[in-house]
């Protein structure tokens, strides 16, 4: 199963496409609290009018 050796992979060795997974996550994590908060509706309309 293709699957099963990718994780395998991941938890044995490859600790660098882990990072970048967990990093990944929580920047689109971010970017979505980010985009919702009056914050950056408020820089929207001064640089995007």
């Amino acid at each position: 199963n293709y699957l099963h050796i990718v994780a395998l992979s991941i938890k044995s060795g490859n600790h660098k496409l882990q990072i970048t997974y967990q990093y990944t996550c929580i920047i689109f994590f971010f970017w979505e609290k980010i985009a919702k908060s009056k914050f950056a509706k408020k820089i929207g309309e001064n640089f995007f009018p």
